[in-house]
């Protein structure tokens, strides 16, 4: 009996070990499919018998070990260095989601794939041709005296969104548009005056309510009272459109007869050509809150500079534009006067003998027949944009680009080809009367054109003659 129970114990000894062994074994082999094994030496044949009695290991074989393991961890790194720099060069060459879709000539599908809705470009020109075919006699001279008589010529009644959205992508940051042909073209601010016959006054129009002027806020909230929404919050209230709409339509029966009247129509137009031509938004329904500081200048509003105002709210939007289709190659919209920048694509198109380039403003030139023609003419096969060919195109003999520009004066775009130039001699004179300094352009004389400051007077007088303003 004391013999099986210690040969029994022998065997479940042995048994024990091996299992052991085993386990020890199948540890190193995962460690070692991880990458992170140790170098180990073993004995092939386990000693049952002498389980606790392990060869040592010199203290020379130690250190060649220790070397091989360091030598092993530095190559590993080196290697993963390696790897690391050669994904980071191959990731700065990737092109983004919106270069891909541009390329491949597939904006305006992609952008209708990946949206529920059509690209959400608003810019309400039927609703602002309604408003403009209300107004009397006496209303269209207001306007004219603010200098926004161009946009009395609006006969524009649709805009093709989808062309909008594709044109808003081959918009650069610095009002670079490139055309299909690869060709690019300069979008500037001058282009408003251009385009819709606005001011280009001297004064900047305020970006923001200055809370301390009490009588800028007084005007403000009087104006809100009556047209206003969201007025627990001045800093986000803002107009409702459509009460300003019937606001001015109600009063159209009568003609504006006091100061007070003409005061309240400019108000009530500025809000309207703001909202919906000038400084729209992709909520259509109000104006932008960021708008509040404005509204108060209706009463001088041709003193301002309107055009700047107006490119800089579109290249605002733009901006954001870009940023988000280059990053997901779709957007779902983008506010901004997109109008000007397809007059300004369309009109250096080639579209043949009937396009009319000496006429100005550039605004009564474009129908709904005529952008729809145009723009089915640039149309590819693939649904964007940008078949035609592009042309240089030189503004010339427009009165209103001078009538309260007090910089830049000359009209005169640079272009990258001279393909369809157009040409028209401009005669500029000078006269003195009492003491004042005229300039006529084209025939036109600019003290005719309304009222204007001395300083305006000196500037334009100091381009003329060529000397040094002080």
């Amino acid at each position: 009996m004391i013999v099986e129970d210690s040969a029994f114990e022998s065997s479940a000894s042995s048994y024990s070990s091996q299992r052991s062994d085993a386990s020890d074994y199948e540890q190193r082999r995962k460690k070692k499919k991880k990458g992170k094994a140790k170098i180990e030496e073993t004995d092939d044949e386990v000693d049952e018998t002498d389980e606790d009695d392990d060869d040592d290991i010199s203290e020379e074989e130690e250190v060649d070990i220790r070397k091989r393991r360091k030598k092993g961890k530095g190559m590993k790194e080196k290697v993963k260095r390696k790897r690391q720099k050669v994904v980071k060069r191959k990731s700065t060459s990737k092109m983004t989601n919106g270069e891909s879709v541009r390329s491949i000539g597939l904006v305006v599908s992609t952008q209708l794939e990946m949206c529920p809705k059509a690209p959400n470009i608003v810019c309400r020109v039927e609703a602002f041709v309604k408003v403009l075919s209300k107004l009397d006699n006496s209303r269209k001279e207001e306007v004219m005296k603010m200098g926004f008589g161009g946009l009395l010529e609006f006969k524009m009644r649709w805009v093709d969104r989808k062309f909008c959205y594709w044109l808003l992508t081959r918009l650069g940051d610095d009002g670079d548009v490139e055309f299909g042909d690869g060709h690019v073209f300069k979008f500037k601010p001058l282009d408003f005056s251009h385009i819709f016959g606005l001011p280009f006054g001297g004064k900047k129009v305020p970006g923001e309510v200055d809370y301390e002027d009490v009588g800028m806020v007084r005007d403000i909230q009087e104006i809100l009272n009556l047209y206003g929404v969201n007025l627990d919050d001045l800093k986000h209230a803002t107009f409702l459109l459509s009460k300003v709409v019937k606001a001015l339509a109600s009063g159209c029966g009568q003609p504006l007869s006091s100061a007070q009247d003409r005061k309240e129509f400019r108000t009530l137009f500025l809000i309207i050509v703001l909202g919906f031509i000038l400084c729209p938004t992709t909520t259509s329904t109000v104006l932008s809150p960021q708008l509040m500081a404005v509204v108060v200048v209706s009463e001088k509003v041709e003193e301002y500079d309107w055009c700047s105002w107006a490119y800089n709210w579109l290249m605002d939007r733009a901006t954001t534009f870009s940023r988000k289709f280059e990053q997901k190659g779709y957007v779902s919209g983008c506010g901004g006067c997109v109008v000007a920048l397809m007059i300004f694509y369309l009109d250096r198109l080639h579209l043949g003998s009937s396009q009319k380039l000496d006429v100005y403003h550039k605004i009564k030139v474009w129908g709904k027949k005529e952008l729809a023609k145009a723009i089915a003419a640039d149309r590819t096969r693939k649904g964007d944009y940008g078949k035609l060919m592009s042309r240089k195109v030189t503004y010339s003999g427009d009165k209103g680009n001078l009538r309260r520009s007090v910089s830049g004066v000359t009209t005169l775009e640079a272009g990258p080809t001279q393909v369809g130039v157009t040409t028209t001699t401009t005669t500029t004179t000078t006269t003195t009367i009492n003491g004042v300094v005229g300039v006529t352009t084209g025939g036109g004389d600019l003290r005719s054109q309304g009222p204007f400051d001395g300083r305006m007077v000196y500037e334009l007088a100091a381009q003329v003659f060529s000397f040094q303003l002080i």
